[in-house]
């Protein structure tokens, strides 16, 4: 018995912007899929692929159960060594990769970046245990040192969109 590593490039891109008719990622359907029968993908509040914007563009692939093919990614990953709770931490972090796809980012009466209290941004960060105002000044502002002194800027929504989908495909390569 024998096997071989590949390595490969992760299309980070793909993450969050996908082509008319593509899907992205498989995992994430299949999440998605399984998350009506799993009561542990309930808990990290997956839902359907039709309610993510990192999803909805193609829900469909021909000859594809996702649902099923969530049980045998399950399989595959017990088999090579991640426990349940490893597990676990893997979804939860999906889950929030798609979540922070649905955070919308506003301008506030200054025209600054700002994120409302959504349920989106409480699922982000529960499921990465962080506390909301952090992420929130971590994606609406940025920190500028010079000389010695430093100061926080507030980004524009534009900015603060970039840093968004930044971080999801920065969870999803981790």
């Amino acid at each position: 018995l024998g096997g071989a590593l590949q390595t490969s490039l992760l299309e980070k891109a793909r993450v969050v912007q996908q082509s008319t008719d593509e899907r992205n990622y498989h995992i994430f359907y299949q999440v998605c899929g399984a998350a009506a029968s799993q009561k542990m993908l309930q808990d990290l509040e997956v839902a359907d692929a039709g309610q993510f914007a990192y999803t909805k563009t193609c829900l469909v692939a021909k000859n594809t159960d996702d649902a099923k093919s969530f049980g045998e990614t399950k399989v595959a990953l017990k088999f090579i060594g991640f426990d349940d709770e490893s597990q676990r931490d893997i979804f939860a972090t999906i889950s929030a990769v798609l979540h922070l796809g649905n955070l919308s980012v506003q301008e506030d009466k200054d025209g600054n970046a700002a994120l409302g209290d959504d349920r989106h941004l409480q699922a982000v960060c529960a499921l990465l245990q962080v506390q909301a105002d952090a992420l929130k000044k971590g994606l609406c502002s940025r920190l500028i040192s010079a000389g010695g002194e430093s100061m926080v800027k507030p980004e524009t929504r534009a900015k603060a969109q970039q840093c968004r989908d930044a971080l999801a495909k920065a969870l999803y390569s981790r």
